[in-house]
């Protein structure tokens, strides 16, 4: 396969450094942001 992976609820450096030796692809938690808003949307 020439999948990616993706590791999701990243919430410490730690898990960041173990997740890179998995050799792990993108990374997302609060390790890096809080979820963020979006505008309300007009139709």
């Amino acid at each position: 396969f020439d999948a990616k992976v993706i590791a999701e609820a990243v919430e410490h450096a730690a898990q960041q450094e173990a997740y890179m030796e998995m050799n792990t692809d993108y990374f997302q938690g609060y390790h890096f942001s809080a979820p963020m808003r979006t505008p309300p949307k007009t139709l």
